[in-house]
């Protein structure tokens, strides 16, 4: 029944549809009402465009309304709920003044609530409401006097959305679009994750929008992650050295839910001009722990794994310097060389050398990264007396004892030096084969390695580069291209393949890029792999694969946007018949490759990422030996720790463990396992360093690298 407790204010169109049934009123066609005030009892449904103008809609207690259409509630009218309101998937609710929900209401997926109001409009009632889609357009903002719940779009079109004490939680399929410095959630927003992904929180806090982005890379279960961020700072104790950057704003997250975490998390930098390093700042208790982070995004470098307060800060840092040299009797400078700064495999920075291979990374913080390097500089000095020095190496003849030559020996990049090794060198030589496994080029330390470590003061750290193969020494290079820009590519993950398979193999880059023209020069295996296509996201690339490796070119006046970790082209290969549990499929950049951005200009440096392929046994178990398995922990460790060999058969097995020069410091030999055996090896005399530890049997051989850190 439609009720009218005060006359019309004026006459509009009657309804025609509202009958004298008591228990059913409906409207089927597009009705306009004018009342002071609207009290629905029974039952009424609206199919099709429905418009009232009233101080106020009620429903009653016991009443529904049903909306398939679109009911538009003008000017400063609101809603008060006390019986049931069911915005079906075709319905949409227009609302000029607030929702009061002390009732029931079911939104069906696909339906919306806009609020688009000329003054502040209140969202709550005494019961929780779940909107599908939530539309949210009034400069004037909106109050909640209760939480809500948005499964579907929350879309913000203008004002903000103060939460009070109350709480806004998007569902596991809904997301938030148009937020800006002008329509952010004003106080604490929660977003549900079941599986890794990336979200942005637009939160803010006294006219201030402060946001931040969530993404989790490991997940168990479903987790409703809550954050609100203050207009005041952290006030634990900060760690030695630091100053807070974040004087002005935090942010605290919580979770509830999920387990087995693992997350990163970018800050917003709006406002701040830092002097040096920045770190992320955690505070549990009365505690501030600091983290690294990119610039200039602030993104924690290490993954976390719990919740507390968030802000800025920065320390003391210091330089990491030193230069890059050819091993030959003349030292030669190795100028214009890509050097590559990075924690836990992700690049912080990048530089290249000056004229004397020299090499400066300033304001970097306590920790332990790496160091690893790209030349353009062509690959030479090898020949079949390089070939004859791998071949008395392994024989036992002649040692070699230097690591980098040890490096540039193993040129098929499996740590282990044979005649393989010796005979890909001749080949190359002759012209056989173009490319080695191991690239062109290798970089290492005097005593081996790309470990550096930082602690509370200027570390000096040179690095020898050397021709892949050239274990004499004997190359000269020359000066080396002073280019625009220059590209590295990290064989960073593995894929296994079974021959004849056909695979997908990404290239992916490895920071946040605008791409305008890729021209791209890469050496691959054609005996092992064909390429069958190259997929991108947009236009058209190509690309010509033979003999002489991957030749590819792509362009677009609508550049290609890319973010961190995103693939920039996908190349669907064909694996040979020919390929064995030998055998390893690496990309090789050509010095031709470029990269640049939407003006064609080469990106100073782009560090690209593809994976290594392996082989596949074909009844699924992947390791090296067939039915194996092989775990060496903890790493990094003392000196002591575990071997753990599971076999499904009863097999023979033995162990060896190598220094970086390549010498056998000990072996277990005649391990017979069936079912799991773990062995503790205890090698607490070792100096720390990195070592490797090979098991054996008759079916071949896998690989572990343990670090050794007292």
């Amino acid at each position: 029944m439609v009720k009218s407790q005060l006359k019309p204010a004026c006459s509009g169109r009657n309804i025609n549809a509202v009958k004298q049934d008591p228990m059913n009123a409906h409207t089927s066609k597009q009705d306009i009402l004018f009342i002071f005030l609207l009290t629905l009892g029974g039952i009424f449904s609206v199919f099709q465009p429905f418009q009232v103008s009233a101080q106020e809609v009620n429903v009653g207690n016991g009443a529904s309304l049903v909306n398939s259409g679109k009911m538009v509630v003008v000017s400063s009218a609101g809603i008060v709920n006390n019986g049931t309101i069911i915005n079906n998937a075709t319905g949409s609710i227009n609302l000029g003044g607030n929702w009061l929900n002390d009732g029931n209401f079911d939104g069906k997926a696909g339906s919306a609530v806009i609020f688009n109001g000329n003054s502040i409009q209140t969202l709550g009632g005494n019961n929780y409401t779940i909107f599908s889609n939530l539309t949210l357009n009034n400069s004037n903002g909106f109050l909640m006097s209760n939480s809500i719940g948005v499964n579907g779009i929350l879309a913000f079109q203008g004002g903000l959305l103060t939460t009070g004490n109350f709480l806004v939680t998007i569902g596991l399929a809904g997301s938030i679009t148009g937020a800006d410095s002008a329509s952010y959630v004003n106080g604490k927003l929660a977003i549900t994750y079941a599986a890794p992904a990336t979200k942005m929180f637009p939160i803010g806090k006294g006219g201030n929008y402060h946001p931040l982005t969530l993404q989790y890379t490991g997940i168990t279960g479903t987790s409703v992650a809550t954050a609100e961020q203050f207009e005041t700072p952290l006030t634990g104790t900060l760690p030695s050295g630091f100053t807070l950057l974040s004087t002005d704003r935090s942010w605290t997250i919580t979770q509830t839910g999920g387990s087995n975490l693992q997350y990163f998390l970018t800050l917003d930098p709006r406002g701040y001009a830092p002097t040096n390093s920045v770190m992320m700042l955690k505070q549990d208790a009365d505690t501030i722990a600091a983290f690294g982070t990119n610039s200039p995004y602030y993104t924690n470098t290490e993954a976390l794994t719990s919740f507390s307060q968030f802000g800025l800060g920065q320390g003391q840092g210091y330089d990491m310097m030193g230069s890059f040299r050819y091993p030959n009797s003349a030292h030669t400078p190795l100028d214009s060389t890509g050097v590559i700064f990075k924690q836990n495999n992700i690049p912080l920075d990048s530089i290249r050398t000056g004229q004397a291979g020299s090499y400066v990374f300033s304001n970097k913080m306590n920790g332990t990264y790496t160091i690893s390097a790209t030349t353009s500089k062509p690959w030479s000095g090898v020949n079949a007396t390089d070939a004859l020095k791998v071949q008395r190496h392994f024989t036992g003849i002649e040692t070699l004892t230097e690591p980098v030559r040890l490096q540039a020996a193993d040129v098929d990049n499996n740590n282990v030096i044979n005649d393989i090794d010796e005979i890909k060198i001749k080949r190359r030589f002759v012209g056989l084969i173009n490319y080695f496994e191991h690239g062109d080029w290798t970089f290492a330390k005097p005593t081996g390695g790309d470990t550096v470590i930082i602690n509370g003061s200027h570390v000096n750290q040179n690095f020898y580069g050397l021709c892949v193969g050239d274990v004499t020494e004997s190359n000269i290079p020359g000066t080396g291209s002073t280019g625009a820009g220059f590209l590295a590519l990290d064989q960073n993950e593995i894929i296994k393949a079974a021959p004849g398979e056909v695979i997908e193999i990404p290239v992916k880059v490895s920071s946040e890029v605008t791409i305008g023209a890729i021209s791209l020069v890469a050496a691959y295996p054609n005996n092992l792999m064909q390429v069958n296509e190259i997929k991108i996201q947009q236009g058209t690339p190509y690309y010509n694969a033979g003999n002489d490796g991957l030749r590819m070119a792509w362009s677009e006046t609508s550049p290609l946007s890319l973010g961190k970790d995103q693939t920039m082209i996908t190349l669907v290969v064909k694996i040979s018949e020919q390929f064995s549990k030998n055998d390893q499929i690496r990309l090789v950049l050509g010095k031709e490759s470029e990269i640049t951005n939407s003006e064609g200009i080469a990106f100073d440096t782009l560090i690209l990422t593809s994976p290594t392929v392996v082989y596949k046994y074909g009844d699924g178990v992947e390791d090296n030996m067939p039915a194996t398995k092989f775990e060496v922990y903890p790493v990094p460790n003392n000196g002591e720790f575990n071997a753990a060999i599971t076999s499904a058969d009863q097999k023979t097995f033995s162990i060896r463990i190598y220094n970086q020069l390549g010498q056998v410091i000990c072996e277990v030999k005649d391990i017979i396992v069936k079912g799991k055996k773990v062995l503790p090896l205890e090698q607490g005399n070792l100096p720390n360093g990195i070592y490797t530890v090979v098991l054996r049997n008759e079916a071949g051989s896998e690989t572990r690298k343990i670090v050794i850190k007292h």
